[in-house]
């Protein structure tokens, strides 16, 4: 029985022994292969990243030269070598790299052809561009961005990704199936070598979770590659569209800093790049504009918050045109700052459209000034002339003879101020100039001699403020209707008295006309009293013109006209200018 139990424990032993040797010899080779596996992962993440580097530095290689072109900056130039020689220096690297595989070497070899085709060919247009103008080198620059060696490099480079980034699933997908392949195994073994299996399964499945971060690693560092292709598109696509629109377009850093301008801005200003970066806009600004502006833009920028405004930009020729011109700022997920987007856009056929209404509104605001202003002096004509039939003395007839003369002059002298108006360029506003409001009132006076002398009307100054800067006619019609309408709306059996004072209030100068006439009824008439067609008594020669004139000439330049009456003891009219 001894003899069978150490048989039996012999060949258990050795059955054991083969078994942990077996196991272990197994394990070993499974583990070694799938070291290999990993290993081949870690090669092919290596071959994707140096080929995706020199493809990026070979398109920042392109740009730099492009930029170089346009600035002849020998800053952009030396950013070109050195992408140049980056390029030159991982080409070989990478073909040691793939140097196991005869397919992806021949592409490389390929690629470094084109490659250095296509440096050949950057620098002849780099040498042409430091001997000879930027207008000499730009054809060739636009027929190098599209030429056969640069195609035929952009077709092998995305061929070469392509088939690395097949092979790195498959390589990946082999590692998987080898780790698996060693849990078997492992799992697998007997009783007797239970705990150099749980050794070794600790030993594995360590290794199996470094290897699957390896793996979501490549698999990540894919993705972002992927997403650093997209980004470059997006780029091009975004300059491609601010280059093709027919505005201003521009961004510019957190702080405000401008850091690139469209096609157009070059093209509508004349400025280099460096002087547009440079703060060169200012130089462009209307003077009349430029503060205005710099405090909107620094006011917005130090808040935070979108702006806009209107302004004068001088172009290459010298000519001033308006621009609509509008920012806002760009915050990430986490609300901060990082970057300013901002577009002008050509307004001036529209500002030139509405400076054409306002000469339209000012024209027939002065046909109104035509139509009412003349009716005065016309009628205080015909008053005299009925009064000097009338009357049988001499010296009454000398005197209203004398009145008519003034009325004549009166009626003469408002021909000429509108003559004057008349005058007026078609692309200017009515002029402001230095009104004396004493004489000018007496002139009214005169114009009206014949109702004051027919109802004995007395008119009283009290001028704290005797020169006025207004339009002339403007002013001049407002006292005439103020005056008039008090003359005309005066009481039966009761001269008319009509006090005018002038006086500064709140930094503006503020015109009273108070009268002891009719008076309104302002709760029945307030809401309609200046609108068009609006009279308020009967039995009056009234086609309800001159408060809705007098209104309108006083809010066209920023005034205000208001109104205090009480029927049967007169009303006080109160003008803002």
């Amino acid at each position: 029985m001894f003899k069978s139990f150490s048989k039996n424990l012999v060949v258990g032993l050795v059955i054991t022994t083969a078994l942990l040797v077996t196991l272990t010899v197994v394990s070993f080779l499974s583990v070694k292969r799938s070291q290999e596996s990993h290993n081949w992962v870690l090669h092919t993440q290596l071959v994707l990243r140096k080929a995706n580097l020199i493809n990026i530095s070979l398109l920042k290689m392109e740009k730099q030269a492009n930029q170089y072109v346009l600035t002849g900056s020998e800053e952009d130039f030396q950013r070109y070598v050195d992408f140049r020689n980056s390029v030159t220096k991982d080409i070989p690297y990478l073909k040691n790299l793939v140097a196991d595989n005869a397919s992806q070497s021949q592409k490389i070899e390929a690629l470094e052809t084109y490659t250095v085709q296509r440096i050949h060919e950057i620098n002849r247009l780099l040498e042409l561009r430091r001997t000879s103008s930027l207008s000499a080198s730009l054809p060739l620059l636009l027929k190098a961005d599209s030429s056969r060696i640069r195609l035929a490099y952009e077709k092998t480079i995305l061929n070469f990704l392509q088939t690395e980034r097949k092979l790195a699933k498959t390589r990946t997908d082999k590692s998987n199936r080898d780790s698996a392949y060693s849990l078997s195994i492992l799992f697998s073994s007997t009783v007797p070598g239970l705990a150099f299996i749980f050794l070794l399964f600790f030993f594995i499945r360590k290794t199996f979770k470094e290897k699957e971060s390896l793996n979501r690693d490549l698999i990540n560092t894919i993705e972002r590659l992927k997403e650093q292709d997209k980004t470059l598109e997006k780029i091009k696509e975004f300059q491609f569209l601010a280059d093709s629109l027919p505005h201003i377009i521009w961004t510019a850093n957190p702080e405000g800093h401008s850091d690139y301008f469209n096609k157009f801005w070059y093209d509508y200003s004349g400025l280099t790049r460096a002087e547009s970066l440079a703060g060169g806009i200012k130089t462009l600004v209307h003077p009349e504009d430029l503060t205005t502006s710099v405090a909107i833009r620094e006011e917005s920028f130090l808040n935070k918050v979108p702006y806009q405004m209107e302004l004068r930009i001088k172009n290459a020729e010298g000519q001033y045109k308006w621009f609509l011109a509008k920012a806002a700022p760009y915050f990430n997920e986490k609300g901060e700052l990082i970057k300013w987007f901002g577009s002008s856009i050509d307004i001036d056929e529209y500002k030139r459209a509405l400076d054409l209404e306002n000469k339209i509104t000012q024209y027939e605001d002065f046909n109104r000034i035509v139509a009412h202003n003349l009716r005065g002096p016309a009628g205080s004509i015909d008053m005299m002339l009925d009064l000097i039939a009338d009357t049988e003395s001499e010296e009454e007839k000398t005197e209203y003879f004398e009145l008519l003369r003034g009325s004549s002059k009166s009626l003469n002298a408002t021909l000429n101020d509108l003559m004057q108006v008349l005058e007026i360029r078609l692309s200017k506003h009515v002029e402001k100039e230095d009104c004396e409001l004493e004489s000018m009132i007496k002139g009214v006076c005169t114009m009206l001699n014949g109702q004051i002398a027919t109802k004995d009307a007395k008119i009283s100054l009290d001028l704290d403020i005797r020169v006025v800067s207004y339009p002339k006619v403007y002013l001049e019609s407002i006292i005439y209707n103020m005056v008039s309408n008090s003359l005309k709306y005066s009481k039966d059996g009761e001269a008319p008295v009509i006090k005018i004072s002038s006086k500064r209030e709140r930094n503006r100068t503020v015109l009273r006309f108070k009268d002891n006439g009719l008076g309104i009824d302002l709760s029945r008439h307030g809401k309609n009293l200046f609108k068009m067609g609006k009279t308020f008594h009967t039995g009056y020669d009234s086609k309800g013109v001159g408060l809705f004139m007098t209104k309108t000439q006083i809010e066209t330049f920023g005034g205000s006209i208001n109104v205090e009456s009480t029927p049967g003891e007169g009303s006080q009219f109160i003008v803002t200018l």
